[in-house]
């Protein structure tokens, strides 16, 4: 049977997230700072499994070699290839990495900076638009 969602964390999820502060340098104080901010807790011991199984897979996020903090999140990418499919661009990958690198500056989505996405977002977002008035009021 499935732990309950406000179960406090374990002892090897405390663990786990010591040993990983320590990796990236941090100490007990950073370490709380985290988990107030991102579970808006006092005290590590006040975590609750699903928070701890959060900050745990924050802190390795962290500990990865090809860490980068500006990089553009899971989301922005998801929708950029959300867009490119609804364009009709899926067929043909050059045309996106083209528009990637007019937009943004970079030659491909894995190099893109979150303020790189949103524009690239919100320029493809804008030729949704356009094609849809087209579409409209071609009928």
């Amino acid at each position: 049977m499935p732990a309950p969602a406000n179960a406090k964390a374990t002892a090897p999820q405390l663990r786990k997230l010591f040993c990983l502060a320590r990796e990236l340098g941090m100490d007990h104080e950073d370490l709380r700072g985290l988990a107030h901010n991102m579970a808006g807790v006092d005290g590590l011991s006040q975590l609750t499994r699903r928070d701890a199984m959060r900050l745990i897979d924050y802190l390795v996020d962290r500990s990865r070699k090809d860490y980068r903090p500006t990089a553009a999140s899971r989301q922005q990418i998801y929708l950029i290839e959300k867009l490119a499919v609804e364009l009709g661009w899926n067929d043909n990958p050059r045309r996106l990495a083209g528009f990637v690198r007019r937009t943004a500056g970079v030659a491909h989505l894995r190099w893109l900076d979150a303020a790189g996405a949103y524009r690239v977002i919100e320029g493809l977002k804008k030729m949704v638009e356009r094609r849809k008035k087209t579409l409209y009021n071609s009928r």
